[in-house]
């Protein structure tokens, strides 16, 4: 009776007999409000929270780190702190789900959560009688935090030389806090992998939380002002994402639920999880032998993988897509985001084809000269005003596999790309002016040296 009342006229609809049929089946997808639209949810109601005062708005400067800024070695202010964010979750902290009155229904807000922050302000930005150009909120890695602002030497130098903030939280489940919980789950307790998305979907809102501190408190505290007291930051200072890694696949779905950024370069990004994670160096580095604790089979654990990405979807790029191209029907969107995808051909730990499934999903296009031809993605000829995908093919890198498997790490330049200079040209450009040039050169971003004093194999 449902196959009639249902899925035949559906397909007749379409044009097909239903005599033609040899084989029909019906399964369900997970709707716009089933999940994103949950998520942006908890964004909108915790930036009124915060506005309104209902969430208490509270920090405190933990620790300031002073500036170095004479002679050669220039090292700017480090400001480490704690926010309170509305929390959505049963308590706040690692391991705990997004409350819910009914199984499925719309988050609540429960108190707030302690969001630890670091902040870089630059020497450049320190000594000039102007705010910064613009405030850069950083991404981390893999399972890393957001010390990987601070320690990252090719970030420190790229804010120095354009008088840039940076600022930068831990990925809420998936930081180096979350680790022991995430490891147990992959060990023991697939059933409970649930949790991850959902403290991902925490990890938006705090992020958000962050830049609305940032433009309605920070902005006035001692700790963020410059060298002879002026204000380094103002209420429409302009705040872009820069994610790396794990932070450019976490990093679309972010960014798709800000009320605040607009333009996002997404360095060795990729989205699914499910289709990265078997192509990955670091899949085989230890999580399939985690996996094979609960898992025996390997076509079985392709088969988990893909089921979990059913979950995983909201908290990463993968289920916000949809949302750019169904705009008439229930997504609410915000307008305007504009994306830089930087990837790097035989990225032994996110495959250039997850990269370029984000940026047909995105709307982008390469840019002339292109690297190479990428299906489903047009080349423009520069200067591009809205979303582009460059990528990188490094001196000496050997082929990319044809299955599914990851790239030889004898020539992994998974790092390279963010140390590349013609790419933080492209960078800053894209920040500053919001255009997207070819900064290779005329022959595109092909045979490229590896940057200096850097070396893939160490």
């Amino acid at each position: 009776a449902r196959f009639d009342l249902r899925v035949f006229p559906a397909i007749e609809a379409h044009g097909w007999n239903r005599s033609e049929l040899q084989l029909a089946w019906e399964f369900s997808t997970a709707s716009w409000k089933s999940g994103p639209a949950r998520t942006q949810h908890m964004v909108g109601d915790s930036v009124e929270r915060l506005s309104s005062g209902a969430a208490g708005a509270r920090y405190s400067i933990d620790d300031i780190v002073r500036e170095e800024c004479s002679g050669g070695m220039r090292k700017g202010r480090q400001i480490w702190g704690t926010l309170h964010g509305p929390s959505y979750t049963v308590s706040p902290g690692p391991g705990s789900e997004i409350l819910r009155v009914l199984h499925g229904g719309v988050p609540i807000a429960n108190g707030v959560v302690d969001v630890r922050f670091v902040a870089l302000l630059p020497c450049s930005a320190l000594e000039n009688a102007s705010p910064v150009k613009y405030a850069i909120q950083f991404g981390h890695g893999l399972m890393a935090s957001r010390s990987e602002a601070i320690n990252s030497n090719f970030l420190r130098s790229f804010a120095e030389q354009h008088r840039a903030a940076v600022v930068a939280i831990d990925w809420a489940g998936m930081s180096s806090f979350d680790f022991a919980f995430v490891a147990k789950i992959l060990l023991s307790d697939l059933g409970k992998f649930r949790v991850v998305p959902d403290q991902l979907q925490q990890g938006f809102v705090n992020g958000a939380s962050l830049i609305w501190y940032l433009r309605n408190k920070l902005l006035n505290d001692e700790a963020f002002l410059g060298n002879s007291g002026q204000r380094l930051l103002e209420a429409d200072t302009p705040v872009h994402f820069y994610g790396i890694s794990q932070g450019g696949i976490l990093g679309s779905g972010y960014v798709l639920s800000s009320p605040f950024i607009k333009k996002a370069v997404l360095s060795v990004p990729g989205n699914p999880f499910a289709l990265i994670f078997t192509r990955s160096a670091n899949f085989y580095a230890g999580y399939i032998q985690a996996l094979s604790l609960q898992v025996v089979r390997l076509t079985h654990m392709r088969l988990i993988l893909t089921l979990l990405q059913q979950l995983w979807d909201v908290g990463e790029g993968a289920g916000w897509f949809s949302g750019l191209y169904y705009k008439d029907q229930e997504s609410e969107l915000f307008e305007g985001q504009r994306f830089l995808l930087q990837d790097a051909l035989g990225d032994a730990q996110v495959p250039t084809l997850a990269a370029q499934l984000t940026a047909r999903s995105l709307g982008c296009s390469t840019v002339r000269n292109q690297t190479r031809s990428v299906y489903g993605v047009p080349e423009a000829q520069p200067p591009i005003f809205g979303s582009a995908l460059v990528e990188f093919a490094f001196r000496g890198t050997l082929p990319e596999p044809m299955d599914n498997q990851a790239c030889d790490a004898a020539t992994n330049h998974h790092e390279t790309v963010r140390r590349d200079p013609a790419g933080q040209d492209q960078i800053a450009a894209f920040f500053e002016e919001g255009k997207i040039w070819q900064t290779c050169g005329a022959q595109g971003c092909v045979d490229r040296p590896e940057p200096n004093g850097y070396d893939p194999k160490v």
